[in-house]
């Protein structure tokens, strides 16, 4: 390389896109089911409280949890 001559930057690989269209590995979405399906299990508790019912809900809402 002379000197007026500037270095060439490598190819930059496309970022993985962010949010819900992301790609989810199987061993996550296995992950998320057993989630699900244990929140549906411990839905159907009758010594649970409200607040924790209510907990439940949100992790089986459509949106998911959140605070």
């Amino acid at each position: 390389m002379t000197g007026d001559q500037q270095p060439v930057p490598a190819p930059r690989r496309p970022a993985e896109p962010a949010g819900p269209h992301r790609r989810i590995g199987p061993d996550v979405r296995h992950e998320i089911a057993t989630i699900m399906l244990l929140t549906r299990a411990v839905t159907d508790a009758v010594d649970i409280g409200p607040d924790s019912r209510a907990r439940l809900d949100q992790l089986l809402s459509p949106g998911g949890a959140r605070p």
